[in-house]
């Protein structure tokens, strides 16, 4: 789980119409939110591919809007994968082995999952390396390795993407909502 706090409490001089001033930072953190939320999720569509069109990973970036007693807005995600792909690191499964498809490019990749039936099974080189592999007439074809770590690499840029958009929106939006009085 990924949080990401937008957090203005003790920062701001609320001089003028001191009591319509929480609604103005509110509102302006909530809209920041909101917009660091669309460039994650644009950053998810070009940087991942992404087979479920409706719901999935994309839809589980979210934001939690600021209210008057409390300046605080989050951008964040439930997604359990999200943190390893935010940092990289090593992935190592809860039980048995990860099954790596075998591919250059991630496009190559089937939607189908390894089941022992129908002319897959398992094979291991004399190095040791096992692969599930599927039968093709005479011949066959690798279709996964079977690890029991793999290597994850730091995609997401989730920090990255939040800290850059409210760096160029807040200001923008604090004055919005200042002129919108």
């Amino acid at each position: 789980m990924i949080f990401l706090f937008l957090d203005m409490r003790g920062q701001l001089d609320f001089s003028a119409p001191e009591r319509q001033m929480p609604f103005v930072v509110a509102k302006a953190l909530t809209l920041t939110a909101k917009d660091a939320q669309e460039a994650v999720r644009q950053h998810i569509r070009d940087t991942f591919v992404i087979r479920k069109k409706s719901g999935g990973f994309e839809s589980s970036i979210a934001v939690r809007s600021a209210t008057k007693t409390n300046l605080v807005s989050e951008v964040y995600t439930m997604a359990a994968f999200a943190a390893l792909q935010q940092t990289g690191g090593i992935r190592k499964p809860l039980r048995g082995r990860l099954a790596i498809p075998d591919y250059s490019d991630i496009r190559q990749v089937s939607r189908h999952k390894p089941r022992m039936m129908g002319g897959l099974f398992e094979m291991r080189t004399k190095s040791g390396k096992e692969f599930l592999a599927e039968r093709r007439g005479k011949d066959f074809k690798i279709l996964y390795h079977l690890n029991k770590t793999a290597q994850v690499d730091k995609k997401l840029n989730m920090l990255e993407t939040v800290i850059k958009t409210v760096g160029s929106n807040f200001a923008f939006r604090f004055n919005r909502a200042v002129k919108e009085l």
